[in-house]
Formats: structure tokens, C-alpha cells, sequence
């Protein structure tokens, strides 16, 4: 995490399976960088594995879904709706929230962003959505059955049945590159 809080254009991830570090950059001079770095201050080896493209999905329009409580299939005591708008190309994510604090408080405010960051972490392909703006702008709750859970476990499923209803851009952003230590 060092290295990664140093370098903006650097993410990281662990694979949960092969126990690897997954390193995903933007070229061949920050990957020659890197491993330098890892073996002259952190004496680590390194060997490299095939590197393979990310892909991103980009949603192309407006879309707008929402679940209501108790209306089945939804099996959580809460209420979303989330819209969805696509912003240019390189404007990444953008979260807001339009459901007033006075009504839903804000530990179910966060459980919708998170929630709502996790699907856009998996998109509808497993790929991150990215270069939209997602809106929280309806929430119900029922006192005081409701509890964040419901609204960070609900917010995903409205999240993939709004970019359902949109047409998506697949496009390849960066390739990570598997490494493990030798």
C-alpha cells in the first residue's frame, strides 16, 4: 500500500484464490519503476506473469430504477431508487445522494454508497462501471424493523437492474499484471 499511496495511477488488489498481488498501471516504464522499487528498497523478487486488458463498461444513457419495500422479489426492509448518467470520457464516478438526511440518517446513507460501490466495482460483466453518475434519489425505511444492511445489500441488485436498462461501451483502460514474489 506504500507504493500505491505514493503513485495515483497505481492500483492493487490481492486474488482472493491464488493469493497474488494483482498491480494495475498505465505502461511499461511504470511497471520497469515498480519492480525496481520492490527489489532495491523492499528486497523483494519478482516474477511476472502474461499480462491481461481490463475492460470498463461505460454506460451510454440516462436510465432510472427502483425497488420498493415489501414488493416482492426484494427481501430487505428498504426502499432505493437510483439513477443513473453517463459523464465524459475520463470523468470516472460520481455518487450523490438526493434522500435527505432529516428522513433516512446517515448510516443508511452510507450503506447505500457502499452498496452502490461494490456493483459498480462489478458491473453487469464483471467488469468496473466507470464515467457515470449515480444518484440516490429515493429511499424508504420502516421503523424500526430497517437496518443498514438491508439498504447495502439492496442498493447493488437497483444498481444492476438500472444499467440493465442502458446500452454500455466496453473498453479496455489498463492490463493488470499478476506478480508473486520469488
Amino acid at each position: 500500500t506504500e507504493i500505491a499511496d505514493t503513485d495515483p495511477l497505481l492500483h492493487f488488489d490481492i486474488d482472493t484464490v491464488t493469493h497474488e498481488i494483482i498491480l494495475s498501471f498505465l505502461g511499461k516504464v511504470q511497471l520497469e519503476v515498480i519492480c525496481s522499487l520492490l527489489e532495491e528498497k523492499y528486497h523483494v523478487g519478482v516474477a511476472m506473469k502474461e499480462p491481461s486488458v481490463i475492460y470498463l463498461e461505460r454506460p451510454q444513457k440516462k436510465a432510472s430504477y427502483t425497488i420498493h419495500i415489501e414488493v416482492p422479489p426484494n427481501p430487505f426492509w428498504a426502499s432505493i431508487g437510483l439513477t443513473v448518467t453517463p459523464l465524459p470520457v475520463g470523468s470516472g464516478t460520481q455518487y450523490k445522494s438526493e434522500v435527505s438526511l432529516g428522513y433516512l440518517n446517515q448510516s443508511f446513507q452510507n450503506a447505500v454508497m457502499e452498496g452502490v460501490r461494490y456493483g459498480m466495482e462489478q458491473g453487469l460483466y464483471g467488469w468496473g462501471v466507470t464515467d457515470c453518475q449515480i444518484c440516490f434519489d429515493y429511499g424508504v425505511y420502516y421503523s424500526p424493523v430497517s437496518t443498514p444492511a438491508d439498504f447495502r445489500f439492496l442498493a447493488p441488485v437497483v444498481l444492476e437492474q438500472a444499467l440493465k436498462k442502458q446500452e454500455h461501451n466496453c473498453w479496455n483502460h489498463t492490463f493488470p499484471l499478476p506478480f508473486c514474489t520469488a
